[in-house]
């Protein structure tokens, strides 16, 4: 049996993961600075080692009440190019086996957003398993694309 490692974050109580070769870093609070006219999940950007970078609010994607809390950022890639996701927390490195994974439900798949790809179950948790590459909405994909060529 294949198994897959995910990193697991938490939004609220729930639990998500992304794929592990998908994710580069993460990052403790950081203090983007906001760019204006973008899209609303875009909180801003911030420099990384040279690089400036797009943050999402992930809490804001998933349709979460705001929070102003501290949190995490995920550096992942995706089709889209890098950026930072910002989560409430995350939880640490899990692995599921093939046989701990479910495709998504037929009534997320009929969702116009593909970023929800499966549900892991392991000790009585479910946690939903997000597609890094469909995370963003096109709009803000295409901003994030955006700032990665000023970027570079």
């Amino acid at each position: 049996m294949a198994e897959t490692k995910f990193v697991i974050f938490k939004i609220d109580s729930e639990r998500y993961g992304l794929p592990i070769n998908r994710v580069e870093r993460i990052l403790d609070n950081q203090n983007p600075t906001r760019i204006p006219r973008t899209p609303k999940l875009v909180m801003g950007v911030f420099e990384l080692r040279g690089e400036t970078l797009a943050a999402v609010d992930l809490r804001a994607r998933l349709d979460f009440e705001p929070d102003s809390a501290p949190g995490n950022y995920i550096v992942i890639n995706g089709a889209f190019g890098r950026a930072a996701l910002r989560v409430d927390g995350v939880d640490g490195i899990e692995s599921f086996e093939d046989a701990e994974i479910d495709d998504s439900p037929a009534m997320l798949k009929s969702c116009d957003d593909a970023f929800f790809n499966a549900i892991g179950r392991k000790n009585d948790r479910l946690t939903v398993l997000l597609d890094a590459d469909y995370l963003l909405p096109e709009a803000v994909a295409k901003s994030v694309q955006k700032v990665s060529k000023v970027a570079a």
